[in-house]
């Protein structure tokens, strides 16, 4: 253990040279992938850390019930996620971007070879391409027991803005800028605010709504999908407001205030407000955001690209076109240099790799073009893992449909036995797809229980209609799609 122990503290040396955050793979049997993991938490404050597994070993580890939203917000210099259990991409998703630059997130699993091996019987292919990815990307480091991979990712040396108490790279101050100007400028010209995780986008909100209070701006509201959503904004409402006083979900300095309040409250009471920040706006449907738009003269719309609330990519297209009908003259501002962490992070670049974020990013095809020679084809979530490329360019397409986009998509897409995945290629570019669900082929006697109308079954839509209206007795015999 000493030798990994060895490896561990020199990969987070490395981390907090880099201003980086790297991932670690950690393979073994439970207890002794625990016990190294428990041993390397010592050094470390409790409350910087979080430890998320199925099993509760530790008695500061967080059982897997644990959702993404209850980690919005937080900060950590550790992470250690056991996978093996009940594992949450969502979650998994989350955390990654609660961790500050100088940090490693330990992925613990049991031994990968057997591992992989025991997925592929079980059809689990999102943990089968999971683990694949993770035991041969050289962002990962692997720990296994009895032997250690020494490749490491290339760091870059410690990019961090010097100097003063609350630096602020060019950029963030820049949309600092902009988000004064909604309230000093023209009316009816919102501003959205687009950012991946860590370009310090909230920040920046907090940031701004201090200076606008401290100037004599009296009233400010904040709306999110939840309060938690807003941890980081009122973070930094403290840090630049130290002699106000901070009510739960208010800041209040002299005979000004900023007040939270949740978008249905704020949709059926229409208070009134000098500007309105949202954050997380990708959270929120686009017909609440529609009439916010409608309502309120001074407003900043704050979304997050890629994250488990869901990719930003489909709600900037269908939002975008409600606010070129409503205010044309509304601005678009995207933060791209990361804050919490230095450029080319491994567990970054990782993550887009895990999830496809990157591949949400895409062009949609051009539909513009004549389809001449279209090819149709079925195709396996097996075939899919085993073509990154075209999984790419599936779930680009899947992201372009779908308002949120979340890791557990993924998941959902490549495990459910019972989907049957249809696509339409042509010259190697995939032009469309169609899900369909496969229904019935149940057991006699379930479906004399279900005809007698004793027993209703989850899904299996079609067949349980045949059964019970028609009164068709073998309709959940057959198969559907």
């Amino acid at each position: 253990m000493k030798d990994e122990l060895n490896i561990l503290n020199s990969l987070l040396a490395q981390a907090k040279k880099g201003f980086c955050r790297i991932p670690v793979l950690i393979a073994g049997e439970y207890q002794e992938r625990s016990q190294l993991a428990e041993k390397f938490l010592d050094q470390f404050e409790q409350k910087t850390t979080i430890w998320v597994s199925g099993q509760t070993q530790p008695a500061f580890s967080k059982p897997t019930k644990l959702k993404a939203n209850n980690v919005i917000g937080k900060e950590y210099q550790l992470i250690i996620y056991d996978i093996e259990y009940n594992f949450e991409p969502n979650l998994f998703a989350a955390l990654s971007g609660t961790l500050c630059g100088g940090g490693l997130m330990l992925v613990l699993s049991p031994p990968v070879k057997n591992w992989i091996i025991e997925q592929q019987k079980q059809a689990n292919w999102f943990t089968w391409r999971f683990i694949k990815i993770l035991s041969t990307s050289p962002r990962c480091p692997n720990i296994t027991t009895g032997s250690i991979r020494t490749e490491s990712p290339h760091f870059l040396r410690d990019q961090r803005p010097s100097a003063s108490k609350h630096p602020l790279l060019a950029q963030q101050a820049l949309a600092i800028q902009k988000i004064v100007q909604v309230v000093r400028g023209h009316r009816n010209r919102p501003l959205v605010l687009l950012a991946d995780r860590g370009r310090g986008k909230s920040a920046a909100l907090g940031i701004a709504a201090s200076q606008l209070l401290a100037s004599g701006v009296q009233n400010i509201l904040l709306t999110s999908p939840s309060m938690e959503a807003c941890t980081i904004v009122f973070k930094h409402l403290k840090l630049n407001l130290a002699s106000a006083s901070f009510p739960k979900g208010q800041v209040i300095t002299n005979n000004a205030a900023l007040r939270f309040i949740s978008p249905d409250s704020l949709v059926k009471t229409l208070p009134s407000t000098n500007l309105l920040l949202v954050d997380e706006a990708a959270g929120i449907p686009t017909a609440t955001l529609a009439l916010i738009t409608q309502k309120y003269a001074r407003i900043v719309f704050a979304s997050t690209i890629h994250g488990y609330e869901g990719s930003g990519h489909c709600f900037s297209i269908k939002f975008f076109e409600h606010l070129d009908r409503l205010t044309p003259n509304w601005k678009k501002f995207e933060l791209t240099s990361p804050v919490r962490w230095a450029q080319a992070d491994p567990l970054e670049a990782l993550s887009n790799q895990l999830f496809l974020f990157s591949s949400q990013e895409k062009q949609e095809p051009d539909t513009a073009h004549k389809i001449s020679n279209p090819a149709i084809q079925q195709i396996s979530a097996e075939n899919l893992v085993k073509n990154e490329g075209l999984l790419n360019q599936l779930y680009a397409l899947l992201s372009s449909a779908h308002y949120r986009t979340q890791p557990s998509d993924l998941l959902h897409l490549l495990n459910d036995a019972n989907i049957v995945i249809f696509l339409m290629q042509e010259n190697k570019q995939l032009i469309a797809a169609a899900f369909a669900t496969s229904e019935g082929c149940l057991e006699q006697d379930i479906g004399k229980q279900i005809y007698l109308g004793n027993r209703r079954l989850k899904g299996n839509i079609i067949p349980q209609t045949l059964a019970t209206h028609p009164g068709i007795e073998n309709a959940v015999q057959h198969r559907y799609l």
